[in-house]
């Protein structure tokens, strides 16, 4: 959003980007989404009138609607992260959070089908999401489009120079790297199942996941992080991703539904001598 809206105002557009933080106290993740879409429902009535608006499908609500002309601009596959959250919660054992979480997806997806209705022109991200849209929703052919991931000039450079001095892998072992939110969505199973096989036929090997915050913790078998196999890093700074993509030799994205991520682009434009893409739905995306 923030590279977007300085594109349109290199071209002489009156574009602001604004975000809805910080949130108040008490926001958690079963009220975040709620809080969002008033902070900027009030955020369009105190600046507004707006020529366009744009907006996750899930704040484009009737109340902001009144303020602009919505445009929705997907960034990653909400009603089918929702799906796969449900549908991996069912498979397990239920906890009250999970049964709060299936609770929740009702009005949540009813917020992104209105989101998509109220729009005027829905721009998805990537080839495979606009098909998956035109063949779920024929209705709204009409006003979807497409729009591809791409880095900010400034990442692109600093990219370049990581992937201007890689000389080859450093060691005996690949080194690998893994970026994403640890949720079912991110392909977290088919990782695990990478990772016990490699573990075992590639002693050299070793492995970084990164930005999974602490839950993946609860899921990686103490023996691999003990050993060093595998090491967690829950956060990190968008300064830091490029050393971050140097100390790495290969780069691991298992995600179940998302065509072409933003991760992705980065491990290629960095350099890596291998994106192990895990999941034949992304080997067969197009940007």
């Amino acid at each position: 959003a923030l590279n977007l809206s300085a594109a349109l105002r290199d071209r002489g557009h009156d574009a602001q980007g604004w975000s809805p933080e910080p949130l108040p106290p008490g926001t958690r993740w079963w009220n975040l989404w709620r809080r969002q879409t008033r902070a900027i429902e009030r955020f369009a009535e105190r600046e507004g009138p707006f020529d366009v608006i744009e907006v996750p499908a899930i704040s484009a609500s009737a109340r902001l609607a009144r303020h602009g002309r919505i445009v929705v601009r997907s960034v990653q596959p909400e009603l089918r992260y929702l799906f796969l959250d449900l549908r991996s919660d069912l498979a397990r054992r239920p906890t009250p959070r999970a049964l709060a979480n299936a609770a929740l997806g009702v009005p949540r997806a009813a917020a992104i089908l209105g989101g998509w209705r109220r729009a005027s022109r829905i721009l998805c991200q990537g080839s495979l999401e606009l098909a998956w849209m035109r063949r779920r929703f024929p209705r709204w052919s009409d006003k979807l489009g497409l729009w591809v991931c791409a880095l900010s000039p400034e990442d692109r450079e600093a990219l370049a120079a990581v992937r201007g001095r890689r000389t080859g892998i450093a060691g005996p072992g690949a080194r690998f790297l893994w970026i994403g939110r640890w949720s079912a969505q991110k392909g977290t199973a088919r990782l695990l199942r990478f990772l016990r096989e490699r573990i075992a036929t590639r002693p050299d090997d070793a492995f970084t996941l990164a930005g999974c915050g602490p839950a993946a913790e609860r899921e990686i078998p103490a023996g691999w992080l003990r050993s060093g196999r595998v090491r967690i890093l829950p956060a990190f700074s968008r300064p830091e991703l490029p050393a971050l993509l140097a100390g790495h030799d290969a780069g691991l994205f298992t995600s179940d539904v998302e065509g072409w991520g933003l991760s992705l682009t980065e491990m290629l434009e960095s350099g890596d001598r291998k994106s192990t893409r895990l999941n034949s739905v992304t080997s067969r995306s197009r940007m």
